[in-house]
């Protein structure tokens, strides 16, 4: 039997210290993934979000859960080019958080901030023109959701000063990444990790 393929007892692989920094990393995503359906609920409890929306965006998440710790446990991700699913991770994250926040009847500013979480995941990990692209590809995506937002549901579009601070944080993060005197590592280093 080919234990690559087989899921461990441990959630941690000790026997390999990359793949075990990399499952630990991924639990440290799967709380943060818990925590904003947590968010979730409270903005379908005040009535922010509709029941449908609740229960499709938690059950979204719950699946990449669910699909990540298997790709992990599996030692499927060492097939990857990045191992460690930065990226795959980030894109999962961003959509579930945009059809959140189309879906919401208001406070959609508060997934503004789960966008920034999102795109700080990996801000160590990627180098500089890996994040420009992923921070362009939040923005394109709100504004997506605003353009949908006008176009199908215009009584309720208010639009927030978020896309400024969306653009602003994402450019500051990508540009932080790229001062070199801010990180002893280089680039090449974290992504084998």
């Amino acid at each position: 039997m080919n234990t690559m393929l087989t899921i461990r007892d441990s959630p941690v692989d000790h026997d390999d210290p990359k793949q075990a920094l990399r499952m630990r990393r991924y639990i440290m995503a799967a709380g943060t993934s818990l925590l904003a359906i947590g968010l979730m609920f409270a903005s379908y409890l005040l009535g922010f979000l509709p029941r449908a929306a609740f229960y499709q965006s938690a059950s979204l998440v719950l699946l990449a859960i669910v699909v990540f710790y298997i790709l992990f446990r599996s030692g499927l991700n060492l097939r990857f080019r990045d191992p460690s699913l930065s990226v795959a991770q980030m894109s999962a994250a961003t959509l579930v958080t945009l059809f959140t926040m189309y879906a919401s009847d208001g406070a959609r500013s508060v997934y503004l901030v789960l966008l920034l979480m999102i795109f700080l995941f990996s801000v160590l990990l990627l180098t500089t023109r890996v994040l420009l692209v992923c921070a362009a590809c939040i923005l394109a995506g709100y504004g997506a959701v605003i353009g949908l937002r006008w176009r199908f549901k215009p009584q309720a579009l208010d639009l927030p000063s978020g896309v400024a601070a969306v653009a602003d944080a994402c450019a500051h993060a990508a540009l932080v990444r790229a001062d070199g005197r801010l990180y002893q590592r280089p680039a090449q280093e974290f992504a084998q990790d």
